[in-house]
């Protein structure tokens, strides 16, 4: 069985769930609140409660990875239940003409629930277990209609006769996708799905200390893998050859682009960035999507929904500059990637000048002080001298990072697939991206090279 998590709902510019929602309530309302631990709201007013969830439902009707859910939909699951109302998954089906059912649980309509078939292979059942945004009535937004809710899911026999049955007689091993099991509720579902003493399976992986991995592994035998969604799915898909239903013939190529984004009085980055999508449209008008993040991420904010689109991708860039070596978001990201399990690595270095001058000059003369090793060991003295909670996950990935940044500077040189200064990138009068003549040969060919390895079958 597959369950979907909410860490999955990425919409079509790559901003997770808990970004928007936070942002919907800034731009829109008056004191409501957004509470993201909960991923509920507390509306100030009626009018306020409207607005916010308007655009909620136009945020879910355009989330979902399209490789992703193009590669589940090629495993034969027999149930696939969905915590979030989101429809991409059905949609992805119904496009490709697949025999399915669907169905979806209400606390406000449980006495009219609808019985469903005995979900199979031939026609699997998709089920919204907490609403669904084709009908909003059933949608929860709030502490109250949660409690409602919880306190009608969790009996026997609330869900439809066959659903409870397989899940009980049937069905024997779950795979969770895009869940951190952070919110109380989530555990609840998996009680109520009965997964003890079955086989349960998790990606991502969460911390091995935190509380929450010893109480999914104790109490639910629930195993957790390091890969991304994308990597197991596509781990599935190999191992399940022969089982299969066919692959599209036209996809999308996808790429993802991590890089430090401006600051005051610093170097245009972002042209860089310009630069590399329009490249790459030009070259694949119509089948090249690309993925960059254009705002700062707070800590505590999902950072999760952008590293899981970096490791769902045929491609990733990393423009490394000096900010970059510097910043705990764009290092975490550079760790996700490097942990990334593609036997092809189609991940490709822009070195900038800032960082080259560094990095060129420990090499030539080394200076234990003057690393990017000794900055995160300065990171990690100072976080250590702090006690908020905080302060000690900010610590716990400044260690990570302190451990990895030696063997990312030796990637960038030895692996580095394009450099570049920043006066090599202009803009006209008409605003159109310029290169300079210097390096106009050395990018057409690195672009070519992309492309090579991004077409390749």
């Amino acid at each position: 069985m597959l369950i979907l998590g909410p860490e999955l709902s990425i919409n079509e510019n790559g901003v997770g769930y808990k970004k928007r929602f936070r942002e919907i309530v800034e731009d829109n309302t008056n004191n409501s609140q957004y509470l993201h631990k909960d991923n509920l709201f507390h509306f100030n007013d009626d009018i306020d409660q409207r607005l916010v969830l308007s655009q909620i439902k136009d945020f879910y009707k355009k989330v979902g990875d399209p490789m992703l859910l193009e590669m589940i939909s090629r495993i034969p699951f027999s149930l696939i239940i969905n915590v979030c109302p989101d429809e991409a998954l059905n949609n992805v089906y119904r496009k490709k003409g697949y025999d399915f059912k669907d169905a979806y649980f209400s606390a406000t309509n449980v006495n009219l629930k609808p019985e469903v078939d005995v979900p199979t292979k031939e026609c699997p059942l998709i089920y919204n277990i907490f609403g669904t945004i084709e009908f909003p009535q059933s949608l929860i937004f709030d502490h109250n209609k949660l409690y409602q809710t919880i306190a009608q899911l969790l009996p026997p026999l609330s869900l439809p006769r066959n659903l409870e049955e397989y899940l009980l007689n049937t069905a024997n091993s779950f795979v969770f996708l895009g869940f951190n099991f952070d919110s109380w509720y989530y555990q609840l579902v998996c009680h109520k799905l009965g997964l003890a003493p079955k086989v349960n399976v998790c990606t991502p992986k969460i911390e091995e200390d935190d509380h929450v991995s010893i109480l999914m592994k104790k109490t639910f035998s629930m195993d957790f893998t390091p890969d991304t969604p994308a990597q197991f799915i596509h781990e599935l898909l190999v191992r399940c050859e022969s089982q299969l239903r066919p692959a599209d013939e036209h996809g999308r190529y996808s790429a993802f682009i991590s890089y430090a984004w401006n600051g005051n009085d610093q170097p245009d980055r972002a042209l860089i960035v310009d630069l590399i999508e329009r490249s790459f449209k030009n070259k694949l008008p119509d089948t090249f999507k690309l993925f960059r993040d254009r705002s700062d991420l707070h800590y505590g904010d999902s950072i999760d929904s952008f590293m899981h689109m970096i490791g769902t991708g045929k491609t990733v860039f990393l423009i490394v500059s000096d900010k970059y070596l510097k910043s705990r978001y764009c290092m975490m990201e550079a760790l996700r990637v490097n942990n990334y399990n593609d036997p092809e690595k189609r991940v490709f270095l822009v070195l900038l000048e800032d960082a080259a001058r560094v990095i060129n000059a420990d090499n030539l003369s080394y200076n234990p002080e003057s690393t990017y090793a000794a900055f995160w060991k300065t990171k990690c003295e100072r976080l250590l001298k702090k006690n908020g909670l905080e302060d000690k996950k900010k610590l716990l990935q400044a260690i990570e990072i302190f451990n990895f940044v030696d063997t990312f500077i030796e990637l960038i040189t030895g692996r580095m697939n394009f450099s570049l200064n920043y006066r090599d990138i202009s803009t006209n009068t008409a605003g159109e991206l310029l290169i300079t003549e210097t390096k106009k040969e050395h990018y057409d060919l690195f672009v070519e090279e992309v492309i090579t390895k991004l077409t390749a079958k």
